[in-house]
C-alpha cells in the first residue's frame, strides 16, 4: 500500500485533506490496510472519510452511507459488533427513508444487519430481519437467484444455530433443489 500512501501524501499536498480526489485514494488506502490485518490504521482513515462525507454531502448520500458501511465493517472485523450494529441501524433507517424498503441497497443493508446481529449472538432478532430479506430477494430477484439463494443459506445458518433442525434442512434442500 505503498502507492497509496505516497498518492495520498500527494493530493493532500495539492488539494488538501478534503477534496474530492483526495477522499477515494484515502478509502483504497483504508482497504489495503484492511486486507493487510491492519483494522485500526484503516479505521482511522475510514473515520476521517466519513466525517468529510457527512460534512460536505450530508447524511442521506450514497456516499457518505458507503463510508459508514466501512466503518461499520471495519469495527466488525474488530469485534466491535455493537457499535458496528449501530452504524448499520443508522444506515438501514436512513436507507429506508430516502429509497424504500424494497429498494436494493436498504435490502442489502436490512441483511448486513441481520449479520451483525448473528455476531452478537442475537439470533432471533437476526432471524426476524433475514426472513424479510430473504422475502425480498424473492419477491424481486426470483427465488433462483444467487442473491436470493445466499440469503436463504444464511437464513438457514440462523436457524441451525437457534437449533430450528427442521427449518434447517427444508431450506438447504430448497437450495440444493434450485442449484
Amino acid at each position: 500500500h505503498d502507492l497509496y500512501i505516497r498518492a495520498l501524501k500527494l493530493l493532500e499536498k495539492h488539494f488538501g485533506k478534503a477534496h474530492p480526489d483526495t477522499l477515494p485514494v484515502m478509502t483504497s488506502l483504508a482497504a489495503s490496510h484492511r486486507w493487510h490485518g491492519e483494522n485500526l490504521k484503516a479505521l482511522k482513515l475510514e473515520v476521517r472519510v466519513l466525517e468529510y462525507r457527512k460534512k460536505n454531502h450530508g447524511l442521506e448520500h450514497p456516499f457518505t452511507l458507503r463510508a459508514m458501511e466501512n466503518v461499520a465493517s471495519t469495527l466488525s472485523s474488530l469485534g466491535k459488533y455493537q457499535y458496528a450494529r449501530d452504524v448499520n441501524v443508522q444506515i438501514l433507517e436512513t436507507r429506508e427513508k430516502h429509497l424504500g424498503p424494497d429498494h436494493p441497497d436498504t435490502i442489502t443493508s436490512m441483511g448486513t444487519l441481520a449479520i451483525n446481529h448473528m455476531s452478537l449472538g442475537e439470533y432471533q432478532t437476526a432471524k426476524k430481519l433475514q426472513i424479510q430479506v430473504v422475502e425480498l430477494r424473492q419477491i424481486h430477484l426470483g427465488h433462483q437467484h444467487r442473491d436470493t439463494i445466499f440469503e436463504i443459506d444464511t437464513l438457514a445458518y440462523i436457524h441451525h444455530e437457534l437449533g430450528e433442525y427442521q427449518e434447517t434442512l427444508e431450506l438447504r434442500e430448497k437450495i440444493a433443489e434450485w442449484q
